[in-house]
């Protein structure tokens, strides 16, 4: 495949995911200042609790070739990090 091809394949992959109909739904609420806040507010539990979902998927994860690619994304911050 050339790269072109590639652009148009993740194009469409793209395309195609944001015409689901959870995405529409999610985008076509109007976003007020309160629903803002909401938002910020979950997205920020969601940043600070990232790390312990990934750990958490991975060590409940019965396929081990999903589990090597947690590992491997997570490495660096779930093992190696002192803190």
């Amino acid at each position: 495949m050339k790269a072109n091809e590639w652009q148009d394949a993740f194009g469409k992959l793209a395309y195609d995911f944001v015409q689901t109909p959870a995405f529409v739904a999610y985008h076509s609420v109007q976003l007020t200042p309160p629903r803002a806040r909401l938002l910020i507010q979950q997205r920020g539990i969601s940043i600070r609790n990232r790390r312990d979902c990934w750990a958490a998927l991975f060590s409940h994860c019965p396929e081990l070739s999903v589990r090597q690619k947690i590992m491997e994304h997570e490495y660096e911050e779930m093992v190696e990090d002192e803190y």
